[in-house]
């Protein structure tokens, strides 16, 4: 099990999970503050699942082929080529949902799932945390500490603009 260590320096913290991880899997577990209830950051980052394009540099269109529901899938054109994504799990009560990168990940990755959760965290304020899996393929295990890294500061951008976005919300 991973212990996600709060601080008060950061604003998000990304964390190995090296018990789970093998040489061709990348875990990254992360923990952001956010300034918004928990409903209303999951009407935003959960319910309004294909709108994520509207507030993320890292996507710049976003389109569902059908209603947010699990199954659905989810086009995001980037900067450096489009990702299709399945939702594969999605739970309002727990304010939960996972995706599964089908295709359009960089060449050294096999697959990858993300898995977010809005929490409470106290008056006026939630947490969001992920779990990103990144399975590499076998020519890419001498490149995993560099992959990590590349990952590690993806997510810490993503999560970012999740927090301001909450803040301006």
């Amino acid at each position: 099990m991973t212990a996600v260590v709060p601080t008060r320096l950061l604003m998000m913290t990304a964390l190995e999970d090296p018990i789970n991880d093998s040489w061709t899997t990348i875990t990254i577990v992360t923990s952001t503050p956010l300034a918004s209830t928990a409903a209303a950051s999951w009407d935003v980052f959960g319910v309004d699942f294909g709108g994520w394009a509207a507030w993320t540099t890292g996507i710049t269109k976003s389109d569902l082929n059908g209603p947010v529901a699990v199954g659905v899938e989810r086009i995001n054109k980037t900067s450096v080529g489009v990702l299709t994504q399945e939702l594969t799990a999605f739970d309002e009560v727990t304010r939960s949902l996972t995706y599964t990168i089908r295709s359009g990940m960089p060449a050294p990755i096999a697959g990858a799932s993300n898995s977010w959760s809005i929490e409470e965290a106290g008056e006026g304020s939630s947490r969001l945390v992920g779990r990103a899996v990144f399975e590499l393929k076998w020519w890419a295990i001498p490149l995993r500490a560099l992959l990590r890294c590349k990952m590690n500061g993806s997510l810490s951008t993503f999560t970012g603009e999740v927090s301001s976005r909450m803040a301006a919300a």
